[in-house]
């Protein structure tokens, strides 16, 4: 509602800035009286004049006109209705103030009255305390009122106060402001685009205001302007690169300072790249810049190499660069070792500037040695990181076999009061190169150097153990150095605990991969024994739960159990055998069945590889042992039952222990069955021969001195039992087809073919032979390595022998091997004797009792085995 005093007015100023335009259409046509008309609007446009046309003196402005004075035409360019809007503009309430200065950005967009707006008093102070920085640029791209601004120094220092300013927008805006007035016509990225020297401009605004001490904020604040494209010009790059190598070290810090900001970015690293002559001008700043300079400036190549494989190869394909960055790491710690030490260890992190590097500058790997001694924390952490890199090459690695001090400053690094990045990273680059004998030597002749690992195997982090276990297996892996790592006080006792300790890190791995490697040699084998509970522990772990570490733990006790020392330190052990015996039960692992068998079977051993009778007696007394170990012959699993053969083997050297094993119901079977190729894996394949043919050879030449040989009868009778099984001697003879078995299964078929009728037996077996023919022709070069070199002449032997039993007994009588269960006409088994034969025979076995010396001797033999756990061989 207008008041009802307007219509009787003669003159009204009005200031119009928040209203909408339907109130001044309304004061218009109240206004009727009205000689002069003043409207202050900054929304109003060329509507306006057609109601205002009969006004002896109107002034607007607004979209599209400035206005009409039909009594002044001087008020078209500075109507006094500017001075109020510049007035406007110091009012209390923001939006008035806001309004204001949007009013005059449009008013000098619409008319272009650069010096007129300019002129008026407070414009531009007002505009510089409103952050105005649109029109303040506006108004500067004119050359008088650019004069006008950088001529005042109250203008100058307020923007630069407002530098400093931490809402980041206020600092942006002075930041442009002062950006254009440096380099007017620079508005925008095209224009800045080819503006040479455009930070050489600014210096100059800056000193001739004597601000000069201000340029590195007002670089910030370009450097981190996220509102306008200052920055991201190849042009303002290559005048930052060319005020680093100024004169002024306030212009090269400042110039270093924007750099390293700037190198951050993704965006801006790429133009960083593209000024000429880019690497060699950082390179020099970190070779001789002055205060944080060279710090700076190596901190951008770092950043640089970091994420560009390009940047990367030219600083490798550089030897001056290179040269420069190493002679850094020499001497006294300095801020600019770390950024370089990262450097050199990014190059190292990539496979073709790693070869590179070391070929290129051969004292790149000693320079990363000498910042060892004396580095910061992060240097040390950056330059281990490098040489762990570099040790982990198969083609470099042996570069560092040329820098003799690496493993002494390797050892210095190694200790616990050191921080743990440190450590880790000294230990896993010790790791990478134990394996070579040189250092394997070094690091074992180090003082202190293995104390220090068993320190980090007891309480150093997951991979600083695992890397610490590793140097170990390592230089257990080297004959010359497993004494000395045996003898080392607490490291035998720390890798057995290692033992114990699962988890992805994996330490018990290399742990067991030392104590298994160890346990393999004679002289270590006692101080594993020796060591403070270590027997303990590793019973304890053997029997415990993880399939690894029963493994692990099983393995070195079975080795260990080989040796008087050793050996004895089992025996020590109070119900050592009652609890290897627990361990054969079906209840327990594969795992710890086949090693507790395999131990046992240590045990019944001397140190001479000779039986022990008396040992072997208290194995087999054992409450349970003889049945647990005739139940792994029913294991599904191969290597459980192939220890349980050996085990029983052992055993079985003893006469009457002998007796029981082999009276053992289905034992006989069993072991026959062993020797089907198709029945189990070769492990089997090669216990089983070497059982029959060990338990059962003898010399046959004379006959009688060998029945009256203590064991010799069993041993007959034992062959003919054996060969009344079912496809036995055809089992053997197929033995002699496959290479890796075909040596002990001669051996074995020579015993058999030792008594006449098993030798016609084995000579009516198919393809019997021919095949040993072949075998006694065989070319030597066609002899396995491993082989006997007289396989030939045992596969004649037999020949021999078989011919013999021919020649003896005349025409061949039906192959008892060979018939593979067999029935007569009758229903009855075969025999394995021709028809008519006059033999006769026990449980389809020829029997040998017809003979009147073998009945004599056998009798004897009853009268020595009487009473042996009432189940003698020959009480069938």
């Amino acid at each position: 509602m207008v008041p009802g005093f307007l219509p009787k007015l003669d003159v009204v100023d009005a200031v119009w800035l928040c209203n909408p335009w339907g109130g001044i259409q309304l004061i218009l046509r109240k206004v009727s009286a009205a000689e002069s008309l003043e409207l202050h609007s900054y929304s109003t446009g060329a509507n306006v004049s057609s109601k205002a046309s009969a006004l002896g003196k109107a002034f607007w402005w607004g979209d599209e006109e400035a206005g009409v004075d039909a009594d002044n035409a001087a008020n078209l360019n500075l109507p006094r209705s500017l001075n109020k809007v510049v007035a406007l503009m110091g009012s209390r309430f923001a939006d008035v103030r806001e309004q204001a200065v949007v009013a005059l950005h449009e008013l000098l967009s619409s008319t272009k009255q650069h010096i007129a707006i300019a002129a008026v008093p407070g414009a531009l102070h007002s505009l510089v305390e409103l952050l105005a920085d649109e029109t303040l640029v506006s108004l500067a791209g004119d050359a008088h009122v650019h004069s006008k601004i950088v001529n005042d120094s109250h203008i100058l220092a307020r923007l630069i106060v407002n530098l400093k300013d931490r809402s980041g927008r206020v600092s942006e805006m002075s930041g442009w402001v002062l950006w254009c007035l440096a380099n007017p016509g620079a508005e925008g990225a095209s224009a800045s685009s080819g503006a040479q020297g455009c930070l050489q401009n600014i210096v100059a605004l800056l000193d001739a205001a004597g601000l000069s001490s201000h340029f590195g904020e007002l670089l910030s604040v370009l450097c981190n302007n996220r509102c306008k494209p200052v920055a991201s010009t190849p042009a303002f790059f290559e005048s930052l690169f060319s005020l680093a190598l100024s004169e002024r070290v306030d212009l090269q810090i400042a110039a270093a300072e924007s750099l390293q900001t700037l190198g951050r970015e993704a965006e801006s690293r790429k133009l960083i790249v593209q000024v000429p002559e880019w690497l060699q001008t950082l390179t020099g700043l970190v070779d001789k810049g002055r205060g944080s300079v060279a710090e700076k400036a190596a901190n951008v190549l770092r950043d640089l190499a970091a994420s560009d494989g390009a940047v990367r190869g030219a600083i490798a394909a550089d030897a001056g660069a290179l040269q420069v960055l190493v002679s850094c790491l020499v001497g006294e710690s300095t801020p600019v070792q770390q950024p370089v030490a990262a450097l050199l260890s990014a190059l190292a992190r990539n496979a073709t500037t790693r070869q590179a590097v070391v070929g290129a500058y051969a004292g790149c790997l000693q320079g990363l040695t000498a910042a060892l001694k004396d580095g910061s924390a992060a240097v040390q952490k950056a330059a281990l990181e490098a040489l762990w890199v570099v040790g982990t090459d198969d083609g470099a690695r042996e570069e560092l076999l040329n820098v003799p001090e690496l493993v002494p400053a390797l050892a210095d690094m190694l200790d616990d009061k050191r921080p743990e990045a440190v450590v880790k990273a000294a230990v896993g680059a010790l790791q990478s190169i134990t394996g070579f004998p040189a250092i394997g030597e070094c690091t074992a002749d180090t003082p202190g150097c293995l104390q220090r690992l068993v320190q980090l195997l007891q309480c150093g982090s997951g991979r600083v153990r695992t890397c610490a276990a590793f140097v170990f297996s390592q230089l257990a892996a080297d004959a010359g150095f497993q004494k000395v790592v045996a003898e080392e006080p607490g490291a035998i006792e720390q890798l057995v605990s290692l033992l114990g300790v699962g988890g992805p890190e994996g330490a018990h791995r290399p742990a067991a991969r030392a104590l298994h490697t160890l346990a393999w040699d004679l002289e270590c084998r006692p101080l594993i024994s020796a060591a403070p509970a270590c027997l303990e522990q590793l019973f304890n772990l053997f029997k415990g739960p993880q399939d690894y570490v029963q493994s692990a733990a099983g393995e070195v006790l079975w080795f260990t159990a080989v040796g008087s020392a050793s050996k004895d330190a089992f025996w020590e052990r109070p119900g050592v055998v009652e609890e290897l015996v627990d361990l054969l039960g079906e209840n327990r692992t594969g795992i710890q069945r086949a090693l507790s068998a395999r131990i046992l079977h240590n045990l019944t051993h001397d140190d001479k590889g000779q039986v022990d009778e008396a040992k072997t007696r208290e194995i087999a007394a054992a409450p349970g042992c003889m049945e647990r170990l005739f139940g792994l012959l029913k294991c599904s699993e191969s290597s459980v039952a192939q220890w349980g053969l050996s085990a029983l083997r052992a055993l079985a050297a003893v006469p009457e222990i002998r007796t029981v094993v082999f009276g053992e119901p289905g034992f006989l079977q069993t072991l026959v069955g062993f020797l089907d190729l198709d029945a189990l894996d070769e492990s089997m394949l090669d216990v089983a021969p070497r059982v029959l043919h060990q338990l059962l050879s003898a010399d046959a030449k004379n006959r009688e001195a060998f029945l009256s040989t203590p064991g010799g009868l069993e041993r007959l009778v034992l062959r003919g039992r054996i060969a009344g099984i079912p496809g036995a001697l055809h089992k053997l003879v197929e033995l002699l087809k496959p290479y890796w078995m075909r040596e002990v299964a001669l051996e074995a078929l020579s015993v058999f073919a030792a008594d006449n009728e098993n030798g016609r037996a084995i000579a009516a077996v198919p393809e019997c032979l021919t095949t040993l023919q072949t075998l006694a022709s065989l070319p030597v070069a066609e002899i396995q390595e491993g082989e006997d070199p007289g396989l030939r002449e045992l596969a004649a032997g037999v020949l021999s022998i078989l011919g013999g039993a021919a020649e003896r007994e005349g025409p061949p009588k039906q192959d008892a091997g060979g018939a593979e269960g067999a029935e007569s006409g009758d229903g009855s088994e075969g025999s394995g004797t021709s028809e008519g034969s006059e033999t006769s025979e026990e449980n389809g076995v020829p029997n040998e009792r017809d003979d009147p010396l073998i009945q004599r001797l056998m009798q004897q033999s009853l009268d020595r085995q009487h009473g042996i756990d009432g189940r003698g061989l020959l009480s069938t």
